[in-house]
């Protein structure tokens, strides 16, 4: 059995995790795309190694944006049993945040937009998928 498909305290806090995850998922993506002496030495690059350099940028960019993936599609099947306004408003705000920071990534860094904006679409179509999962009582919030 799916442990999100239960209205059980165990299940919510699955589900405000899986949130958690999204958002600590974006930010890392966001940090891989910070260029800076700290990230860029955060990718063991010598002057000799910036092949491997490229490799390992484009390998966490990828990686956070399927995590990211993956994550939104398991909260959008728990989504049916959140019932508490509180939950549901931390639900909300977290993924907001999220298409928001993904949204001034896309509008601020013309190479991001160019090369990764079909993956972003689709995180945010993810996203729009759970939010027409929120319910409020018996109004679904579309």
């Amino acid at each position: 059995m799916n442990s999100l498909n239960s209205l059980t305290p165990e299940s919510i806090n699955k589900i405000n995790a899986l949130v958690d995850k999204i958002n600590a998922t974006c930010d890392a993506l966001l940090g891989a795309l910070d260029v800076n002496t700290e990230s860029v030495s955060s990718y063991n690059m010598t002057i000799v190694d910036r092949m491997n350099m490229n490799s390992e940028f484009i390998d966490r960019v990828v990686t956070n944006i399927v995590v990211m993936k993956t994550h939104l599609s398991e909260l959008k099947k728990g989504m049916e049993i959140i019932e508490d306004t509180l939950d549901l408003k931390n639900i909300v705000s977290g993924l907001q945040d999220t298409s928001d920071k993904l949204n001034e990534l896309l509008i601020n860094d013309n190479n991001f937009n160019n090369v990764y904006s079909m993956a972003v679409m689709e995180i945010q179509e993810l996203i729009s998928q759970v939010m027409d999962e929120v319910r409020v009582g018996d109004v679904v919030l579309k």
